[in-house]
């Protein structure tokens, strides 16, 4: 079987969406499937391509077993909603032409968002292939971007719904990530239940593979604190500043507390801001990390921080964080509310706090500090959860196998052999 996959964010590139795509591809393409992949040059989320990719238009490569194509768009810079928007259109026109008349004729299209015009591509690219169509959706847009305040409602908020819903409406499969992301689409778009499946995030035994350096390096550098930390993307969604309202709540009386933040993103400026006019000594900024280093920074902590901003959409979120803390027996602060809550507490891998409450974030660190024992049996019970009900080898080969029934059906439908 052959899979084309489009997705705006691979690897080098940081974050969720880029580690899920990359982790199936692989294990698809080990598992016997000819997986090819178009996906942009590397700028995500610092906005900024490397030197020797500014310029390019594309390029092939052979990363395990996979064909990536990378393809032109345009660079991207926090803040340039202009510059965003057309870097995202590049993204279609270049990978529409390279679906069409360079990349093998495919038995299945999967195409995963966000950003919609992406899945607008995978459609196009399937149609015109006259292949089966899988809309992943890791993100509900435009609901997501609403939610952060990028954009007030208006005609292009309704031009994206209408979008939106003739995606969901003409993909052949359509994928989500969590049971809140298929209640929403289900209930506001009117998708019949039967067209879609759930896949969710997880995280996959190569991220557990030892950095011992790192971690060693760590211990040292944060001897003698107690360490919360929070890696992934500096973005609008995921109210970091409830972090430095926590750091400046704590920074007197429990100054053994340090808060560690590892990533990129757009609102790294303002944060950093914030902790120099607070005058605070207990968040540090650590830069985007390679991913092979984060679990080490996870075994490294104390405790691992997972914040959204205050939305009911993100109500239906499991952010990939919490599994990453999880499978590394690192208790999780969630500041989430909903489903991610509910899984926590199913778990007992952690604890919760409202989002966008500092001051309760706070309150939950000097809970903590001195519970050594309870701190592991948490941690011991989210690394048992996750191996039981989100490894990403099995999340996968389910994945697969719903490809291939697809597939099946509808080489049936065409009358064709497989």
């Amino acid at each position: 079987m052959r899979i084309l996959l489009l997705s705006a964010h691979y690897p080098p590139e940081m974050g969720a969406g880029s580690a899920r795509i990359s982790a199936l591809a692989g294990q698809w393409a080990r598992s016997g499937a000819e997986v090819q992949v178009i996906t942009g040059f590397a700028q995500y989320p610092s906005g900024s391509k490397r030197p020797g990719d500014r310029f390019r238009i594309f390029r092939r490569e052979r990363v395990e077993g996979v064909d990536v194509f990378r393809v032109f768009t345009l660079s991207a810079p926090h803040g340039n909603h202009l510059r965003r928007l057309l870097s995202q259109w590049t993204y279609v026109v270049f990978s529409v032409l390279v679906g069409l008349f360079v990349a093998r004729r495919p038995h299945v299209v999967v195409a995963t968002s966000p950003h919609l015009f992406c899945a607008w591509a995978g459609h196009l690219v399937a149609r015109l292939r006259r292949s089966p169509f899988v809309f992943e959706v890791r993100d509900l847009w435009p609901e997501s971007v609403e939610a952060v305040g990028a954009s007030k409602p208006g005609v292009a908020l309704r031009w994206l719904q209408r979008l939106a819903l003739r995606l969901y409406h003409s993909c052949d499969l359509l994928v989500t990530v969590g049971p809140g992301y298929r209640r929403r689409i289900e209930e506001s778009y009117g998708i019949d239940p039967d067209k879609i499946v759930v896949f969710p995030n997880g995280f996959d035994e190569e991220f557990l593979d030892p950095n011992d350096d790192v971690t060693a390096e760590l211990e040292e550098e944060w001897r003698g604190r107690f360490v919360v930390l929070y890696a992934g993307v500096l973005g609008l969604a995921q109210g970091l500043m409830t972090i430095v309202d926590a750091a400046t709540e704590l920074a007197v009386e429990s100054p053994e507390v340090l808060f560690a933040i590892v990533g990129e993103g757009a609102e790294r400026t303002d944060l950093e801001r914030a902790v120099a006019v607070r005058e605070l000594t207990n968040v540090r900024f650590y830069g985007a990390r390679p991913r092979d280093q984060i679990a080490g920074f996870y075994r490294a902590a104390d405790l691992g921080c997972v914040p959204l901003r205050r939305a009911p959409l993100f109500e239906t979120v499991l952010p990939s964080k919490m599994f990453e803390s999880m499978a590394t027996a690192t208790p999780v602060l969630l500041g989430v509310a909903g489903d991610a809550e509910r899984l926590l507490d199913a778990a007992d891998a952690g604890w919760s706090f409202p989002p966008g409450d500092g001051e309760a974030l706070a309150d939950l660190v000097r809970r903590v500090l001195a519970e050594v024992e309870l701190l592991k049996e948490k941690g011991r019970n989210g690394r048992r959860y996750v191996r039981q009900h989100y490894d990403r080898e099995r999340i996968g080969a389910g994945y697969l196998e719903r490809l291939r029934l697809l597939v099946r059906q509808s080489l049936t439908a065409k009358g064709d052999s497989a």
